[in-house]
């Protein structure tokens, strides 16, 4: 199946593994799909960027962050 992808700033399609259904999972046909240009374009925008630039560029976000996983820790369990 194809799917589009963002790597290093651009967006390609390739060709992924179908999805497996797993136990206690559901999977779900999607019939149509929007990409939202505005949305999609502030992502593409910012893939390009080393996380460590960014980091530099929004301090406040790295500070959220480590507080986030101080509190919860590195992983979710439960439902989503």
């Amino acid at each position: 199946m194809k799917q589009v992808l963002i790597k290093q700033g651009h967006s390609v399609v390739e060709e992924v593994p179908a999805p497996c259904v797993e136990k206690g999972r559901v999977l779900v046909q999607v019939d149509h799909s929007c990409i939202s240009p505005g949305t999609e374009l502030s992502s593409l925008q910012g893939s390009g960027e080393p996380l460590w630039k960014k980091a530099l560029k929004n301090p406040q976000k790295v500070k959220k962050a480590i507080e986030m996983v101080m509190a919860q820790g590195t992983s979710r369990q439960g439902n989503y």
